[in-house]
């Protein structure tokens, strides 16, 4: 793992076994709650390991004192909590376990629930559990609710998936999936990538219920810095969409390689579902996040419209409602719709202007955008002004454009006979 680190006893002997749950707790600096965290998990009788990610606190002396049969694992210095929860994972299946259930140790998540996410481990031991929070309820903040739910459209935007809690921390891994699953991002950002990167491999995504407890500034120690972690997360979805338009398929776990087969037939039976009316009608009434995905579906239109792909911006924004789960071709349609109308022309010419702006550090002049609309003027870097501007400006107008077509959708009530599973299952 690359990490200076110790353990104490070895958690079980080597005798095989179908199902070996551990639990796995990062800690950094949470001296004040994290042996009450510790002692109620153990309350469960599943193994315990706790990562020490290089705590300057109590921590250490705390855990040297811990009488337990568990292990205890320590960073010399401080590597983030992807790094924490790598080198538990690592230890865990050193040790023959087979299921890391990983929990923190500020004491908001309640131990208790341990045996619910063994439960369901062991009823689905292929797939990735999730606790899920209730965002309704009357302590949960209102920018963490803004929050999540940003992140939780990311990643059903990045994958398909329709995961209820997307930055949960109670989870429970079935170690062998990283045997397939291989992610990039440290700090808070592993635990965002991971289930997108986990539903492209063809792993299923359940969500559990769990309590929370939300602490005041004044009470809870939190090492999440909103700037910080927010512009990390940010970059990592980024880097996931991009590499969802790539059209290279990813590795895949054995179970879900039947799923990679796709006639002609059902691609055929999306393409008219896509273009049904009532389609995208049911999925506006179903739920927040589905009214999400079809303002971004909007707005996506919005930014092909703006991009100097002339001729083939239907072609470009059918390939982004189907790399980019849109739902509904309608919707992107909606967007696309400039394109036909004198903005279009007028954001084109805006778009160049913009990328002239940029590139040159010089304001257009009539002749200038005259010859680039000429067959002979357009060249590579008059086309290079163009897509720059045509990128930013199209990335501006989607965002407003599917803002404001979220907040209009907000009018229409949600179906009452629509219920909304909150097991995802992808192929």
């Amino acid at each position: 793992m690359g990490s200076e680190h110790q353990a104490e006893q070895p958690l079980l002997d080597r005798s095989e076994t179908m199902f070996r749950p551990v639990v796995v707790i990062p800690t950094y600096n949470n001296a004040g709650t994290l042996m009450d965290v510790v002692k109620r998990t153990e309350s469960a009788n599943i193994p315990v390991i706790v990562v020490d990610d290089g705590s300057t606190d109590e921590t250490p002396s705390l855990l040297a004192n811990w009488g337990s049969s568990g292990a205890v694992i320590t960073h010399q210095q401080n590597q983030g909590k992807a790094n924490a929860l790598k080198t538990g994972f690592h230890f865990a299946r050193t040790n023959g376990y087979t299921h890391a259930i990983t929990l923190d140790s500020d004491g908001q998540l309640w131990p208790e629930q341990v045996g619910d996410f063994v439960e369901a481990a062991q009823s689905h031991p292929k797939d990735f559990i999730i606790g899920q929070r209730n965002d309704l309820s009357d302590d949960y903040p209102a920018r963490s609710r803004i929050g999540r739910r940003l992140q939780n459209l990311a990643v059903r935007v990045e994958c398909g998936a329709t995961v209820a809690d997307t930055l949960c921390g109670y989870r429970a891994y079935p170690l062998a999936m990283f045997d397939v699953v291989h992610t990039r991002a440290g700090g808070f950002a592993f635990e965002i990538e991971v289930v997108t990167r986990s539903v492209w491999a063809g792993i299923n995504v359940r969500d559990v219920p769990i309590h929370c407890r939300y602490f005041s500034k004044d009470e809870g120690v939190s090492h999440y810095r909103f700037v910080r972690d927010w512009t990390h997360a940010l970059l990592v979805h980024i880097y996931l969409l991009f590499r969802r338009l790539i059209p290279w398929p990813p590795r895949r776990v054995a179970h879900a390689s039947q799923c990679q087969n796709v006639s002609i037939l059902k691609l055929m039976a999306n393409l008219a579902c896509w273009l049904r009316p009532d389609v995208l009608w049911l999925q506006i009434r179903t739920s927040h996040l589905e009214r999400a995905v079809v303002g971004s579906s909007i707005g996506l239109g919005v930014f092909s419209a703006c991009l100097p792909a002339f001729g083939i911006q239907i072609v470009l924004g059918l390939y982004f409602a189907i790399r980019l789960y849109a739902g509904s071709f309608l919707s992107l349609g909606i967007g696309l719709l400039v394109l036909i109308s004198p903005v279009g022309l007028v954001l084109h010419m805006a778009a160049f202007w913009i990328g002239h702006i940029l590139l040159l550090g010089l304001v257009p002049l009539p002749a200038d955008l005259s010859v680039a609309m000429t067959p002979t003027g357009l060249t590579i870097t008059v086309a290079l002004r163009w897509l720059i501007g045509g990128i930013l400006l199209g990335g501006l107008l989607g965002a407003v454009v599917g803002s404001c077509a979220n907040g209009l959708m907000a009018w229409i009530p949600y179906a009452r006979d629509v219920q909304t599973s909150s097991v995802t299952v992808h192929s």
